[in-house]
Formats: structure tokens, C-alpha cells, sequence
């Protein structure tokens, strides 16, 4: 059922499996949203799993338990998650991994998500040609590309934002490209549907988006800053996740 006129935005993670700190990461990148994020809007969780979280009512989130796989890979989840519920009702939407703290305001996301395009971010400081984001020899025939070209890195499929009466078409396009991407790998689709203009797509600012893990000179980075750093997100990635669980924590308590 399509909704008229859907007024508040929704921020979506996914979280299959409950094990390993799947859900106690959930639980800090929920908090630090509703917290430090300041966001007061709808929250949707994708879960397999109907244990509450110890602070679920607080958090004021809508659970959607998932009775029925679609994909043996848990991370490929998300390009499926319209079949389990009806986006309509929301004007924007929001994906976040549940590794991913929120420690600004990010009701200016939404603020500059004006337009119809896929909203991305660029990864963290891996080439392209790097296997863990991107896969092919197809990159080298967009070099070009003005993705390609902002940044040495990939794209991060973690973080990605777009207007809800556009992602019918965003989903369906990513799970033709990863039916055909011989790596199965979810990330790699997202990066070639945005690189080959597949989709409309626009960047988030560089500013927003941190990797505290990530060890590197900022010499090493080709990507523009166009302002002082004020970094919305950290993605805790890719690090095992009781090292990551270590650093939330960290972080959450001094922010």
C-alpha cells in the first residue's frame, strides 16, 4: 500500500544473526542515534531474532523479525529488506550497519538529501582495485568516472541514504547486478551500479564520515575536505567485533 504524503523520514539497520556482539552493537549505534544523533524519527530493525534488546522499549524502535531467508549471505539482507516492509510510509530513508556510531546531529543528512539520488560514501582508504571493494576489471574502464576519479577508495555500501518512492528501483537494480557480479558480494554491486551510472548518485561530504580504525596519513587520501572535519558517523570497520564493541564503548562514554 502506497501512503500520500508521508511526513516523518526512517533510519533502517539490519541485524541477522544474534551472536557474536551482533546485538549489543546494535544496541550502542541505536543509542548513540537517539542520543548524540539527536534523531527523533522512525527507526526500523530487520532482525532474525525476537529477543528483546536489554533497552528496546527506550529506543522506540519498530522490530520486523524476519521468518524467511532470502539470501544465505546475512550482509546481502538489506537489498531484500522491501519485501518485509512497506517504505512508503516514510518520505527518506537511512541505512546504517550496526557498527556505525552516530555522534552529531543527523537531521542535516536528511537536510541535504534533496534530490532523487542514491546518497553515498566513499570507503575507507583502500584502492579500488583492492578485493575487499571492488572486484573485476571493469573499474578500469571508468577511471574516468567522477567517482572514480574524487577518490582513491571504494564505495562504503554501509552507509547510504535516498528517498523512499526511489528505492523499489535502487533495490531491484542491485540485486540484478549482484546476481551477475561473480563475487557474490553485495559491495561490489553497489559500487558498479554507481560507478557505471546505473543509478543517479550523489556523495555524502567527506566532513561526515569517519573510520577510526583506519591508520593512514592524510597525504595517502585524495579525497576533497572542503571545510573542518565535523564527523557524523564512525564506521568501526573492519576490525573483529569484540575489538569493535571495545572502541563503541570508548567512544560512546567520551563523546
Amino acid at each position: 500500500m502506497s501512503h500520500a504524503n508521508p511526513t516523518r523520514n526512517v533510519i533502517v539497520f539490519t541485524c541477522i544473526n544474534d551472536r557474536d556482539l551482533n546485538a549489543d552493537l546494535l544496541e550502542l549505534a541505536i543509542t548513540s542515534l537517539r542520543g548524540k544523533g539527536g534523531y527523533r524519527d522512525d527507526i526500523v530493525v530487520f532482525t532474525d531474532f525476537d529477543r528483546k534488546l536489554r533497552n528496546e522499549d527506550a529506543l522506540r524502535i519498530t522490530r520486523v523479525v524476519v521468518d524467511r531467508v532470502v539470501t544465505t549471505d546475512p550482509k546481502n539482507f538489506r537489498i531484500y529488506m522491501n519485501r518485509f516492509y512497506d517504505f512508503s510510509r516514510h518520505r527518506k530513508m537511512i541505512y546504517l550497519d550496526f557498527d556505525i556510531l552516530t555522534l552529531r546531529n543527523v537531521n542535516r543528512v536528511f537536510s541535504f538529501m534533496r534530490g532523487d539520488e542514491v546518497h553515498f560514501t566513499y570507503a575507507p582508504v583502500f584502492g579500488w582495485t583492492d578485493t575487499a571493494f571492488m572486484a573485476g576489471s571493469y573499474v578500469d574502464r571508468y577511471r574516468d568516472s567522477a567517482v572514480v576519479a574524487a577518490s582513491p577508495t571504494g564505495i562504503c555500501s554501509g552507509i547510504f541514504g535516498i528517498r523512499t518512492d526511489g528505492l523499489d528501483a535502487l533495490l531491484e537494480t542491485w540485486q540484478r547486478t549482484l546476481a551477475a557480479t561473480p563475487t557474490g558480494n553485495d559491495q561490489h554491486a553497489l559500487n558498479e551500479i554507481i560507478v557505471r551510472g546505473m543509478v543517479r548518485a550523489a556523495a555524502f561530504p567527506n566532513e561526515w564520515v569517519a573510520y577510526p580504525y583506519q591508520v593512514r596519513k592524510d597525504d595517502d587520501d585524495r579525497r576533497v575536505f572542503h571545510k573542518p572535519r565535523d564527523f557524523i558517523f564512525y564506521h568501526f570497520n573492519p576490525v573483529n567485533n569484540q575489538v569493535k564493541f571495545g572502541m563503541m564503548s570508548e567512544y560512546m562514554a567520551r563523546a
